[in-house]
């Protein structure tokens, strides 16, 4: 009777919010409904519920209650998107799906077949690609991606292309090498594909296809050990709707997004003892990025300490170190040094990335007055984080029943808990791929140790909350760059028009939005970060009008170049093209 009653409840607060059009996050949300819809709506429920209980036997309730209740979150989470209502309601899911689970009615007694789960796993990864790979194509055509670090990579991959060097100017506002910067050269590994389709659109949907092909390692490592096909197909699932997967391409294409394929078939090669692809992982990882070389330092650690694997994890750890040491040093001789900045907090003034390691080894309680704080002191933000890195996976990756698997926990608490600078730990940027992958591997392997009813609950709650975070995140942001595109069309069809009039060989200088669409050129800068003088001549200023622009428009005023084009759509200008004054 309670179950019914809650069905019934919840099936009406779901009526009533599908056929309302007020909000019902405020108070005036009611005001409109008249006062006897509502229990009319439950006693019709309820009277359905009962009279095929009764003559039918049909448990109508036990199916009805997550199908409305599941209805009404979706449509009170497109009203607020807020993390703590999000976390409220996945709390009340725990509950009833634990309900269930205690019930034994999340049994299932029919096998996934193979054939199955392989084809859905391949759905669920081909509609990854096309809603997050759609989420960066409109990013590009509503001019929402920024030079940095979006822009640097389209100029990167023209000169990829043309001199098969890693060449930017717009990055430090010079001709450079974007490896004096960070030291990625599996970067190259996408320039056949640029190649064939030079556009910077390729980058956005690359990186999406990347993200997703991380689901097809992880399955076959749930297989490996012995697992349901339907839990692989879970798995799969629960990686591709994690919003550090799906959001975390939010902010363009970036190198990181490779080190979460590479990572879990470095995992998966382990699992099988094929040594020679594992070493290959390996060391597509380490050139990833020159901090890649964290992951797998760690990875080689858990491998001597919990599988006694001497050798392998020695080598591994051993060449790893060494190409950490080279790529810092290479950075620091022929580049532009190493971002140690980044952990601040632990180098006194004057130090180097050495003195951090030394503050780390030798005051362990400071770290722990770091982990939750930010640049302003204690902060919720990190909690924040770690809600949203550990409840999408059920919380699994904590019940370690190995204390040694708490190493593969160390990747998340060093990149993006002990540091204060804010991008790492925020769910919307690229830092998160690879602790990602460290704790969909750790769920992996913690969850045959744990009790069926509490793996199917915490299965349960997963798949719950990933759904939920998906829509509010990755899915929202889709939505919102399409209605904008779709919105102003016009408007951005008329900018992209004249930005294309500008000669591909002219030295150009403009806003942050614009970079991207100009950078198939030798010559582009940001105007924030670009320097004027006296003997530079430039060919082009584009000034993005939607920003702050006039102490860039008169800073090159005072050097010589004049506004000779107002682009405008419905009499509003949308951007100004400055040339010099003694330009034909």
């Amino acid at each position: 009777m309670i179950l019914r009653g809650l069905c019934c409840y919840c099936v009406t607060a779901a009526v009533l919010k599908l056929f309302t059009r007020q909000s019902f996050l405020s108070v005036e949300g009611f005001a409109e409904i008249n006062f006897m819809i509502p229990p009319s709506i439950f006693a019709v429920c309820f009277g359905l519920c009962t009279l095929l209980r009764v003559y039918r036997n049909i448990p109508l309730e036990r199916y009805l209650l997550p199908l409305s209740f599941g209805l009404y979150s979706f449509l009170t989470l497109r009203e607020n998107k807020e993390i703590w209502f999000t976390l409220a309601l996945s709390a009340l899911w725990a509950v009833l799906i634990r309900y269930y689970a205690d019930a034994g009615w999340l049994c299932c007694r029919r096998p996934m077949r193979k054939s199955a789960s392989v084809v859905l796993t391949c759905c669920a990864v081909l509609l990854f690609i096309l809603i997050v790979g759609a989420q960066g194509v409109y990013r590009y055509l509503t001019f929402t991606s920024p030079n940095f670090d979006f822009g640097i990579f389209c100029n990167l991959y023209y000169h990829f292309r043309k001199e098969f060097l890693p060449l930017t100017t717009c990055e430090r506002d010079r001709l450079l090498s974007h490896f004096a910067v960070h030291l990625s050269p599996v970067l190259y590994l996408l320039t056949p594909i640029y190649a064939l389709f030079p556009h910077p659109v390729t980058l956005q949907v690359m990186q999406a296809a990347i993200l997703g092909s991380a689901a097809f390692p992880l399955y076959l490592i749930v297989i490996k050990y012995g697992c349901s096909r339907r839990k692989a197909f879970l798995f799969a699932l629960l990686l591709l709707l994690h919003p550090a997967v799906g959001n975390g391409a939010n902010y363009d294409f970036h190198e990181n997004c490779f080190l979460l394929p590479l990572l879990m078939w470095m995992f998966f090669f382990f699992e099988r003892g094929r040594v020679l692809p594992f070493f290959g992982c390996a060391g597509l990882t380490l050139l990833v990025k020159e901090d890649a070389a964290v992951y797998v330092i760690f990875f080689a650690l858990y491998i001597v300490i919990e599988r006694k694997k001497y050798l392998l994890g020695g080598l591994t750890g051993g060449a790893a170190i060494l190409y950490f040491i080279f790529a810092l040093t290479f950075l620091s001789v022929y580049g532009e040094g190493v971002m140690s900045g980044r952990y601040g907090n632990y180098i006194p003034e004057g130090g180097g990335l050495m003195q951090a390691v030394h503050t780390v080894l030798l005051d362990p309680a400071y770290i722990l007055t770091q982990l939750f704080s930010d640049e302003n002191g204690p902060s919720f933000q990190k909690w924040i984080y770690l809600s949203q890195m550990l409840l999408p996976l059920g919380l699994i990756p904590l019940f370690c029943k190995k204390p040694a698997r708490l190493i593969l926990l160390c990747p998340m608490v060093l990149v993006n808990l002990m540091t204060l600078y804010a991008y790492q730990f925020q769910i919307g940027f690229q830092y998160s791929f690879g602790p990602a992958a460290f704790l969909c591997y750790l769920a992996v392997l913690n969850l045959p140790d744990m009790q069926p009813k509490a793996a199917k609950t915490a299965l349960g709650t997963a798949l719950v909350i990933s759904l939920m975070l998906f829509f509010i995140t990755t899915l929202t942001y889709t939505e919102k760059y399409r209605r904008d595109y779709e919105t102003n069309r016009e408007k951005y069809c008329v900018m992209e028009e004249a930005l294309q009039k500008i000669p591909d060989d002219a030295a150009v200088v403009c806003s942050t939005c614009l970079l991207p669409h100009l950078s198939q050129r030798e010559v582009i800068y940001e105007d924030k970060y670009h320097t004027p003088s006296e003997e530079e001549r430039l060919d082009y200023i584009l000034i993005d009008l939607r920003y702050d622009h006039e102490e860039v428009y008169e800073t090159y005023l005072s050097f010589g170049y004049s506004r000779t084009c107002s682009v405008e759509y419905n009499g509003k200008a949308l951007l100004w093209i400055l040339t010099p004054e003694n330009a034909e």
